[in-house]
């Protein structure tokens, strides 16, 4: 972990001292994670969102899905991979999308 300086208004810092449990950059840490979380979530939907508009992609998943029922179990397939390769990120992101549209 880095060290910086920064610098708070008063008010900000008593907030902080008031929910910290004497640990400011825990604190402060944590709440910048889950701020980058949110963030990262509203722009993975919006870019889902805009893949369900684009008709050349969905042409392109749905070329795609018409060779899923290869006979690769792709959950096993998964499993076995140390790690996944961008197709395989595509695919989660693909569920994770029809799961957001239903």
């Amino acid at each position: 972990m880095l060290k910086v300086t920064i610098s708070l208004e008063e008010d900000i810092l008593q907030f902080v001292d008031q929910y910290a449990q004497g640990n400011r950059s825990a604190y402060i840490n944590t709440l910048l994670a889950e701020h980058r979380r949110r963030i990262l979530a509203t722009e993975m939907i919006a870019a889902l969102k805009q893949d369900a508009e684009d008709a050349e992609y969905q042409a392109e998943i749905a070329a795609w899905n018409s060779v899923a029922g290869d006979g690769i179990n792709a959950r096993a397939y998964y499993n076995t991979l140390s790690q996944p390769s961008a197709a395989t990120h595509l695919c989660q992101i693909q569920v994770v999308f029809n799961t957001l549209n239903n």
